[in-house]
């Protein structure tokens, strides 16, 4: 009779270790399951991010660019003529360029000083489309547009400066980027010794 109790405790603390490495089993179960959860989802988001970056680098190959190229006097100047320049805008991508938008303003000034002729921002081109290696060339006259002896004189000598400045805006074709903005900008200026050329200025040129 006395061994009774005991059987019924040894019953109740072998039950009680069993339900300990029951619920142990349960927890080393669901740490090991949520180990490998993380790591399945660790290796999902680089998969993930893989995909991105190639999507990305896909985009940036097949999207439209647009530069501007051969900004030049079309002929020597002259004193008492409409001395004319040209820049050409070209669309260097794979795909094309949705309303394309630019305007340029151009200087004259001397070297450190105030500008001879205050500058005036060109009327601005819209909604223009540019396919795949597609050219649109515009010209325009310097300021003044007849220019003196002085003038043409200073320039060829370098101590007046021409400048000309464009700002470029765009739209892509992919639906990720068709409200997004693409902009580049150009900055140059007449150096005789490079002419007919313009020259880059140091700052005021980039694409994006």
């Amino acid at each position: 009779m006395d061994d009774q109790p005991k059987n019924e405790k040894d019953k109740i603390r072998r039950g009680e270790w069993l339900m300990i490495l029951f619920t142990f089993g349960i927890f080393a179960t669901g740490l090991i399951a949520a180990l490998i959860f993380f790591k399945q989802l660790g290796v999902m988001k680089g998969q993930l991010e893989e995909m991105k970056a190639t999507t990305d680098s896909m985009r940036l190959d097949q999207r439209a660019w647009v530069v501007v190229k051969d900004v030049k006097f079309e002929n020597e100047l002259k004193v008492g003529e409409i001395n004319r320049f040209s820049l050409t805008f070209i669309n260097v991508g794979k795909t094309p360029a949705q309303r394309v938008r630019f305007k340029y303003t151009s200087r004259v000034h001397m070297s450190g000083k105030p500008d001879i002729v205050t500058p005036v921002p060109s009327d601005e081109y819209k909604d223009l489309s540019l396919g795949p290696g597609t050219k649109f060339v515009v010209s325009g006259n310097t300021l003044p547009p007849r220019l003196n002896q002085a003038d043409v004189v200073g320039l060829e000598s370098g101590s007046i400066v021409f400048t000309l400045s464009v700002e470029v805006t765009y739209q892509d074709v992919f639906r990720e980027e068709k409200k997004k903005l693409h902009k580049t900008t150009y900055c140059g200026f007449y150096k005789p010794e490079n002419k007919p050329d313009f020259t880059l200025c140091n700052s005021g040129n980039y694409v994006e």
